[in-house]
């Protein structure tokens, strides 16, 4: 599994493309994503073999 952490008051537009890249490099099956920001959420990424799922 791969944790990205960001803290940040804006989660950049490629911070979720960035997660995907490093599941696909890595085969790695799950990442997530978390945003402490003004409103803290977090962003689950599933790499099956077929396709990547968020």
């Amino acid at each position: 599994m791969i944790v990205e952490i960001k803290a940040t008051e804006r989660l950049p537009p490629i911070s979720q493309r960035q997660i995907v890249n490093y599941l696909r490099a890595m085969s790695f099956e799950a990442g997530l994503l978390l945003h402490f920001g003004p409103q803290p959420k977090f962003y689950r990424f599933i790499n099956s073999s077929r396709s990547l799922t968020h």
